[in-house]
């Protein structure tokens, strides 16, 4: 058992339940760090401090919806109060429930942009990115079509 995505005639296999949660927990990790860590270039400082503010607290509120106790859980009541605040494609990638069926061509841009800006972090999430080819996450190519061919991501 586990999840497998169609795209047109691409198929890529996700993984068992338990490693796409895993995989969501890790991709929620990565988001913390570059949180924490990023700052954006040619703002003003005074910009860079309003976004530092409100980068940390972003992320000490993703450390919340992480549940401690179990290495695979979020907590997904506290991570849907965070969809404003998050980047789109994290919380397209994080919060798709397995039933919702679909990731629309425009999630699947929004989850590419997510692993473009979090490729630097890679290295220092291994859990997230151990299955990763020439530094590019497994999921990258079914991803990449659905956006060029404008078709949706099916969930099976």
């Amino acid at each position: 058992m586990g999840l497998d995505l169609y795209c047109d005639d691409e198929h890529t296999r996700m993984g068992s339940y338990s490693y796409v949660h895993v995989q969501r927990k890790a991709l929620l990790e990565a988001y913390i760090l570059y949180l924490r860590e990023s700052s954006p270039e040619g703002a003003t400082e005074y910009d860079q401090a309003l976004l530092s503010v409100k980068n940390r607290r972003l992320a000490n509120n993703l450390e919340t919806a992480i549940c401690k106790d179990n290495e695979d859980n979020i907590n997904y009541q506290v991570l849907g109060k965070l969809e404003e605040e998050m980047h789109p494609g994290i919380f397209a990638f994080v919060y798709h429930s397995d039933c919702d069926g679909v990731w629309s061509a425009r999630d699947a841009e929004h989850i590419l942009t997510a692993l473009h800006f979090l490729r630097p972090y890679f290295s220092r999430v291994p859990k997230l990115f151990q299955e990763c080819e020439n530094n590019a996450y497994y999921l990258e190519r079914i991803l990449r079509i659905s956006v060029a061919e404008g078709s949706e991501i099916r969930f099976c």
